[in-house]
């Protein structure tokens, strides 16, 4: 990874089977990003994985059938990828850990768009028996930021979204790098 302390900002996403922390999260992806350069973490170093299925269900995590319903009405191609997931709760979250550790510091913020994107990974580090990897003093809210950019500017946004977290991930950077600067312009 280029040097890490060029990466001020760090944009999590993931996907799930529900709409709750207790339900299955099939992709968990985070990508680093400088919110005053706009530079932006390449896939090799950011962070996407996914998670099986099975492992998440034999850890007591459920499948929403509204979701599961909603998922099947979606890209038949994003969907298979989003059950294609080998590796355990476990491995992944260790995996994200060393992440987290590696590439980021006590003032890097993270930025997300729902908070169950930040129960979700508590939910996950909470089975794995590992600390949680994102402290709640550097959570931040792009949907908050969203809604003052509209309220400040009278424009009216319309997100995108693929269902694929790191594409996703890359989109929310994208956005969100744009109305924080016409913020800060007003």
């Amino acid at each position: 990874m280029k040097n890490q302390n060029l990466f001020t900002d760090v944009m999590l996403d993931v996907e799930t089977l529900g709409n709750k922390s207790n339900y299955v999260v099939t992709q968990v992806s985070l990508v680093p990003f400088n919110m005053d350069t706009g530079e932006v973490a390449s896939k090799i170093d950011s962070f996407s994985e996914y998670i099986s299925v099975e492992d998440s269900l034999a850890n007591g995590l459920s499948i929403e059938s509204d979701t599961l319903s909603w998922w099947l009405k979606q890209d038949p191609e994003v969907f298979k990828e989003q059950l294609s997931g080998s590796q355990s709760i476990r491995e992944v979250m260790e995996m994200l850990s060393t992440y987290t550790n590696k590439y980021t510091n006590s003032d890097t913020r993270f930025w997300a768009t729902a908070t169950l994107d930040y129960q979700s990974i508590n939910a996950l580090s909470k089975i794995a028996n590992i600390p949680p990897v994102v402290f709640y003093r550097n959570r931040l809210c792009a949907r908050t930021v969203r809604i003052l950019w509209e309220s400040k500017t009278g424009k009216t946004f319309t997100p995108r979204n693929n269902h694929d977290a790191y594409q996703d991930c890359l989109y929310q950077i994208e956005d969100i790098i744009k109305q924080i600067k016409e913020l800060r312009d007003e």
